[in-house]
């Protein structure tokens, strides 16, 4: 993939429907630019997940164990981005 600007990102997110803040966006352009995966660690119902399906959408790859039930971990492979989600226990 081609180097992404923090404007890239941005675009990439609303193009997909997902408002973001400025800190998810550099979080994910900074995880692509250094092709480092990116934690994402929170309660229940923050969108860990969406996150993680807006980019395998806007990247075009496939989630992988977002289709199986969710287990605590869950873990999405992109071409040039991993993103871990982990449920922060209750």
């Amino acid at each position: 993939m081609k180097s992404q600007e923090l404007s890239d990102v941005q675009n990439m997110l609303q193009e997909q429907g997902y408002i973001s803040d400025g800190a998810i966006a550099m979080s994910i352009f900074l995880a692509m630019r250094l092709e480092k995966p990116l934690l994402i660690e929170g309660p229940a119902g923050v969108g860990k997940t969406e996150v993680a399906k807006v980019m395998a959408k806007a990247l075009e790859t496939v989630p992988a164990n977002l289709a199986k039930p969710c287990a605590e971990d869950a873990c999405t492979y992109g071409s040039t981005i991993r993103i871990l989600k982990r449920n922060w226990p209750s």
